[in-house]
């Protein structure tokens, strides 16, 4: 998949034109429908509804259960559908563990065991060497969009574009691309997100060898200077060499940094 990027340095924004020039239905597709190819092989809305929720029911009644035999499977699954609430929020285990009535450490293993188990990926907080007040709670993202998208009983994309979790649902899908292209490449990595007291947002930050690399994610095709202001921050309190805008531009643009 391919997308159009920005990269932001501390003299200049360059919003750089992506291999094509349009959006691509099938990523439109991709997204309101997931990655298993079994929703593919079959285009009718009945059929992903149905395979969608055999999954969800034999991951929680089997694979689940053989693998923590003690768990309470019913409890589990409506943990899964809070899941798809929160995603792309952060995530505070108190507030969760009550609407469950479990103790937060039981809160803590649904949490490692749906990230374990690839339905969930947690993303922690990047606070490394700042002199903001940040978040120091998790955020994370459903990895399958079809999956969630079920469990929102969103029938059709159209519906996607007009649901309040249409921002969360895009972020969670291009992260997840994102870093499944950097692990099928070998690259070594850690994902954060980070967040300051006073709402300033990254939505992903990806540290290694390579540096330290801050991304703000919108499905808008305009991008404006409010867009990638707390990007432009992160890039000059931790020096990054730059950010990068994932959007669905359509042309190349530049942006001096006001």
């Amino acid at each position: 998949m391919t997308w159009n990027c920005g990269l932001i340095t501390t003299d200049i924004l360059q919003l750089a034109d992506s291999a094509r020039d349009y959006i691509n239905p099938a990523i439109d597709r991709y997204w309101f429908e997931g990655g298993y190819p079994e929703s593919w092989l079959r285009d009718t809305g009945r059929f992903r509804e149905v395979w969608n929720e055999q999954y969800l029911k034999t991951y929680v009644e089997r694979d689940i259960a053989r693998q923590f035999p003690n768990l309470n499977a019913v409890r589990f699954r409506r943990f899964v559908e809070l899941l798809a609430g929160c995603s792309g929020s952060i995530i505070n285990y108190s507030n969760i563990a009550k609407i469950l009535d479990v103790s937060q450490p039981t809160m803590k293993d649904y949490f490692r065991i749906a990230h374990g188990t690839f339905l969930w990926r947690t993303l922690p907080a990047y606070s490394k060497n700042t002199v903001k007040r940040v978040s120091k709670h998790p955020r994370g993202y459903f990895r399958d969009t079809g999956l969630l998208h079920h469990i929102l009983q969103i029938p059709s994309h159209k519906r996607l574009l007009a649901h309040p979790q249409m921002g969360f649902s895009w972020e969670g899908m291009v992260i997840e691309e994102l870093l499944r292209t950097l692990n099928a490449a070998g690259i070594q990595y850690v994902a954060y997100y980070y967040r300051t007291s006073g709402g300033a947002e990254v939505d992903l930050v990806i540290e290694g060898k390579f540096g330290l690399i801050p991304f703000e994610i919108k499905h808008t095709q305009n991008v404006h200077s409010r867009h990638f202001r707390a990007l432009r921050d992160f890039v000059n309190e931790f020096d990054c060499p730059y950010g990068i805008i994932i959007n669905n531009d359509k042309k190349t643009d530049y942006m001096m940094k006001s």
